[in-house]
C-alpha cells in the first residue's frame, strides 16, 4: 500500500523496528534530479532511508501536471518504508510558484494582501492545494507569515501578506483552512520571522536587531497566533540577539524551545534549507549544521536546493548519504540521543498519518481555477498613474521585460491583434545589453518597462531612466516592489501587480490597451 492507515499514530513507535539508520532518515528532506523515480532517487531512499523529497523544476522538469503526478505516484511506489515519504513543494503562488506547467498560476500572497479578502484568500489556498493534492503533493511549504514591514526587506517582499501583522494573522489563517480542506500539509515560514531583514538569508546571515518586546508585537506574534492550526513550521536562518546572542534561529535551543513550550506547538519543525549561506556562515560544514539542527530542535532537515553563493552548487545524493552517516555516528557515539530521534519520529508518524491518497481532478475545476486567478489579479492590480495615450495610437509596442516573463508574455500577445509587439528580454543588463535594449526602443511608438525590484538593481534603473529621456510614451508595470513606481515618476502609466504571474500582467496590460 502506499499509504498507511491513521493507526500508525497508535501504535508505540518500536513496532515499527526502525533501525537508527533508518529514523535518521525519516529526518531527512531532499531533492534528486529527475522526472520520475531513478537511480538517484533509489540510492537516497534505500542507502540514506530519506524520509521525503522536495521538488524544484531545474532538477524534476514538473513540465505537466501528468508528469508530476508519475513522477510522484513512482516515488511511492519505490518507497520501502512503512511510512509514506513527504512530497513537497513550495507553491506560494506568485514569484515563488514551481508549478508552472499545468498548473494555474495565482498570483501570490503579496497581490492578496492589497485585496485583503479573507473569503477569497481561503478560496485560492483550496484551490491551489487541490491541484497539488492531486498531483500527489502532500506537503507545501507556505504560507510566507514573514510581516514585511522593511520596504527594502531582498527576499521576503510580496511574498508576504504584507506590512500588517493583523492581515498576515487573517490571511494566513484563511490558507491553513483552506489547505486543510484539501488534505494538503502546511508549513509557516520563517521562524521566527524574516519580514524586517535587509540581508537575503541565501546569501549571508541577517540580523533583526529588535527587543523581546518589539519581537512579541510584530515577528513572533503570527506564528504565537497560528502555530496551533499548523502542520508544519519552518525556521530562518537568522539572527536575533534579544532572543539568542550566540546562534542563528535553525541552531539556536532557545529560539525553538519558544514554539515548543510557549506557543505549544505540537507539530514538525523544519529547518530551511541547509545549503543556504545564512546558516553556513556560522558552521565549518553541512554535517555541523545538519547536527546542531537535530540539537537545537528541529524535526526535519531540508537538505535540497541550490548554494547560491558557492561553486559547490547543490548536495548530489552521495553527499545526502555523507550526512545521513555523519548523524548516526553522531547517535552511536552518544551526541545526540536516541531519545531526541524518537520524539521528532514520533511527531513525523503522526503527520504523516493524515497523508491521503491523491484525489481525482475535474477539467472543469481547473477552468473554475483560472477564472478565480484572473479574479484576484485584476483586483490587486492598482492604476497609480492613469495611462496618457490611447490604445487607437499605441500600434507598434516594444515591451521591455525581465527573461523570467518571456513564456508570459508570449502567450499574451497574441489577445491583443490590433497591436504589434516587440519584445526585448533582459537578465543582467549589462552596457551592451542596455545599448541594445535602448536601439529596439527607437521603433517603437509605445514603450512599456515591466519592472521586477528595480530599488535594488542599477541596471534596471539605469535603463529605465534612459528610457523616461526619449520622446517615446512610456508605461511601467511594477511587477514586485511598489518601489519601483517612485524610481520613474514621470510616465504616460504606472501599475503595480504584486505578482509576476501571467494573470497580473494580463491584468495591466488589458486595461492599457484595451480601455
Amino acid at each position: 500500500m502506499l499509504y498507511r492507515s491513521l493507526a500508525l499514530f497508535f501504535l508505540p513507535l518500536c513496532a515499527f523496528g526502525l533501525s537508527i539508520e533508518e529514523k535518521i532518515g525519516q529526518l531527512l528532506l531532499c531533492h534528486f534530479h529527475g522526472p520520475t523515480s531513478n537511480e538517484e532517487a533509489f540510492k537516497l531512499i534505500h542507502e540514506a532511508h530519506v524520509g521525503g523529497f522536495i521538488y524544484y523544476p531545474w532538477a524534476n522538469e514538473l513540465s505537466s501536471f501528468e508528469q508530476v503526478q508519475e513522477l510522484s505516484l513512482s516515488l511511492q511506489k519505490m518507497n520501502p518504508q512503512s511510512l509514506p515519504l513527504f512530497l513537497a513543494i513550495d507553491q506560494e503562488g506568485g514569484c515563488v510558484s514551481r508549478l508552472t506547467k499545468g498548473f494555474t498560476l495565482f498570483p501570490g500572497q503579496g497581490a492578496l494582501g492589497v485585496i485583503n479578502d479573507p473569503s477569497l484568500t481561503q478560496q485560492v489556498a483550496y484551490s491551489m492545494a487541490q491541484e497539488m493534492h492531486a498531483a500527489g503533493i502532500n506537503l507545501n511549504l507556505s504560507p510566507v507569515v514573514d510581516v514585511n514591514t522593511n520596504p527594502k526587506n531582498p527576499v521576503i517582499g510580496i511574498r508576504s501578506f504584507g506590512d500588517s501583522v493583523a492581515t498576515v494573522v487573517s490571511l494566513g489563517k484563511e490558507t491553513l483552512q483552506g489547505y486543510r480542506k484539501a488534505h494538503i500539509l502546511s508549513c509557516l515560514k520563517h521562524f521566527p520571522g524574516h519580514g524586517d531583514t535587509v540581508t537575503d538569508s541565501h546569501e549571508s546571515l541577517p540580523y533583526v536587531h529588535k527587543t523581546k518586546k518589539e519581537l512579541q508585537q510584530v515577528e513572533l506574534f503570527p506564528f504565537a497566533a497560528l502555530a496551533k492550526e499548523a502542520d508544519c513550521i519552518m525556521t530562518a536562518h537568522i539572527m536575533m540577539p534579544a532572543l539568542d546572542p550566540i546562534y542563528p534561529a535553525t541552531l539556536s535551543k532557545d529560539i525553538l524551545n519558544i514554539l515548543r513550550t510557549r506557543l505549544q506547538f505540537q507539530g514538525l519543525i523544519i529547518a530551511d534549507s541547509l545549503v543556504m549561506e545564512g546558516v553556513l556562515q556560522t558552521v565549518s560544514s553541512i554535517e555541523e549544521a545538519s547536527l546542531k539542527a537535530l540539537l537545537a530542535g528541529c524535526d526535519i532537515l531540508l537538505l535540497g536546493g541550490r548554494h547560491l553563493t558557492s561553486s559547490q552548487q547543490e548536495l548530489s545524493p552521495d553527499d545526502v548519504i555523507r550526512i545521513h552517516k555523519h548523524l548516526t555516528k553522531a547517535v552511536k557515539d552518544g551526541v545526540l540521543s536516541e531519545k531526541r530521534l524518537d520524539e521528532s519520529l514520533a511527531r513525523i508518524t503522526r503527520i504523516k498519518g493524515s497523508i491521503t491518497p491523491p484525489s481525482s481532478l475535474d477539467p472543469s475545476t481547473l477552468l473554475e481555477h483560472e477564472k478565480l486567478a484572473e479574479l484576484v489579479a485584476k483586483r490587486a492590480m492598482k492604476v497609480v498613474r492613469e495611462p496618457k495615450f490611447s490604445p487607437e495610437t499605441s500600434k507598434n509596442i516594444v515591451v521591455l521585460a525581465p527573461s523570467f516573463t518571456k513564456s508570459s508574455l508570449e502567450k499574451l500577445f497574441p489577445l491583443y491583434p490590433a497591436h504589434t509587439f516587440t519584445l526585448f528580454c533582459f537578465s543582467s543588463l549589462s552596457e551592451e545589453e542596455t545599448a541594445i535594449a535602448l536601439a529596439a526602443a527607437e521603433k517603437a511608438d509605445t514603450l512599456l518597462f515591466l519592472s521586477y525590484n528595480a530599488w535594488k538593481y542599477p541596471s534596471q534603473q539605469t535603463l529605465m531612466n534612459a528610457l523616461s529621456e526619449k520622446k517615446i510614451p512610456l508605461a511601467l508595470i511594477a511587477l514586485s516592489s511598489p518601489l519601483d513606481i517612485t524610481l520613474l515618476p514621470y510616465t504616460q502609466g504606472s501599475f503595480l501587480t504584486y505578482s509576476p504571474s501571467l494573470p497580473s500582467i494580463k491584468a495591466a496590460f488589458s486595461y492599457l490597451l484595451t480601455k
